[in-house]
């Protein structure tokens, strides 16, 4: 279960979100709708915990689980690496993920020659997969994609 409860994001004078309740519950998804700047990622990334730009009250529940976030646009820092070392720490955690990456690997439709390229090679469709794919194998028990 993930819960938010009396949500308020400000970003300056401008309300974003005022007063939002909602419970998503195991399985349930979810679609953001709405015209380009009215704070869809921001919500997103407040729900992640990864926003710093804006003024949060409210309560946002994960009940302990894990939440997962891809960005719209990966950082300039994972552009410059290869998909390995983005999506692997060291050798170690390669070779504990190393099933669950093959069989998200090919359910993503990608070679895994993949992990040797450098990411700013990669096409936009690619890099979104690979992002995907790193939040399938972190096993993140929530997924909020921008």
């Amino acid at each position: 279960m993930f819960e938010v409860k009396n949500l308020t994001i400000k970003i300056e004078d401008r309300y974003l979100v005022k007063d939002l309740s909602m419970v998503v519950n195991e399985k349930d998804k979810l679609a953001l709708i709405g015209e380009e700047g009215n704070g869809k990622s921001t919500l997103l990334k407040v729900m992640a915990g990864v926003c710093s730009y804006a003024k949060v009250e409210g309560v946002v529940n994960t009940h302990g689980k894990r939440i997962g976030y891809l960005p719209q646009v990966m950082d300039d820092n994972d552009v410059e690496k290869d998909v390995y070392s983005y999506l692997f720490q060291n050798e170690e955690e390669y070779y504990e993920k190393i099933s669950s990456f093959y069989t998200y690997l090919d359910t993503l439709g990608l070679k895994d020659a993949i992990i040797n390229q450098e990411i700013s090679t990669l096409s936009g469709g690619e890099k979104v997969k690979v992002g995907i794919l790193k939040l399938l194998i972190e096993e993140d028990d929530i997924l909020l994609l921008d």
